[in-house]
């Protein structure tokens, strides 16, 4: 790894991969897994969840909604486990973060900046 070369620890750096919705548990596993060793580090500080549909679905595929949850919760597994410390989201519409609040466990922080879940969004 190129940290100590630089005089670096693991904690220096912060760590962010994104990755599409899965279609089963196994396939998020596998991607963080190959995203672990490909990084060459035991934890990924972020993880976000690229988009809220698979690459190979149609935007309005009823599927869709079924891949985000079980990425959603894979990751937040990953996240129990250590090996990833956030989870997170891009260009996602608030209806989408509503959904994941539905069944997820993680608490969303939404961005000062873009105050549509302000209004809708309460701390748990």
């Amino acid at each position: 790894m190129f940290l100590p070369l630089h005089n670096l620890k693991r904690a220096d750096v912060f760590l962010i991969t994104k990755i599409y919705p899965r279609k089963s548990i196994d396939d998020v596993l596998c991607m963080i897994d190959n995203s672990l060793r490909n990084l060459r580090t035991s934890y990924i500080d972020l993880v976000l969840i690229h988009f809220p549909k698979t690459k190979d679905a149609a935007l309005g595929d009823s599927e869709n909604t079924l891949h985000r949850k079980i990425t959603y919760l894979a990751l937040e597994h990953l996240k129990k486990e250590g090996k990833i410390r956030s989870v997170g989201v891009s260009n996602y519409e608030v209806r989408h973060i509503e959904e994941i609040e539905s069944y997820g466990q993680v608490q969303f922080y939404f961005q000062f900046w873009d105050r549509r879940m302000s209004r809708k969004s309460r701390p748990r």
